[in-house]
């Protein structure tokens, strides 16, 4: 999962359009690392778990939700949210090729679920967010 994180991480970072409306582009990041402890006023964040190891496997499957947050105190927050959210749907969900690299290869990647609650709030951290589900399948035998 860690390769995958990387990639979908530096494949966003790499959109003008989504780290315009971040603000930056390191305002997207995994979640597991120390810097997603310290709250920005948007962020998208991807979980960089290690996972299994997965060498030996020519081919693996599996799943990575990615975090879309935007603070209260940002006018207009959920029409915000829903924007950023709509970018990183509209990278990932069948953005295979933008994210294989010549070692391992994408084969499947696309947005499961809907989140047909729209942004919801967290009121003790101040933000409102949005959770888009992604599944992949990998081929390693490239």
């Amino acid at each position: 999962m860690k390769v995958i994180a990387e990639r979908v991480i530096a494949y966003l970072k790499a959109d003008s359009t989504l780290t315009t409306l971040l603000g930056s582009a390191d305002n997207i990041f995994a979640s597991n690392l120390p810097e997603g402890d310290k709250r920005k006023d948007k962020y998208v964040t991807v979980p960089a778990d290690l996972g299994e190891d997965g060498n030996n496997i020519p081919m693996q499957s599996g799943d990575f939700t990615v975090e879309v947050a935007v603070s209260r105190k940002i006018p207009k927050a959920f029409s915000v949210c829903m924007e950023i959210a709509g970018r990183v749907d509209d990278l990932l969900n069948k953005g295979e090729a933008g994210i294989s690299t010549a070692s391992w290869k994408i084969i499947h990647l696309l947005r499961v679920g809907s989140p047909t609650k729209g942004p919801m709030v967290d009121k003790e951290a101040g933000e409102v967010y949005m959770s888009l589900e992604f599944e992949y399948i990998l081929d390693e035998s490239v």
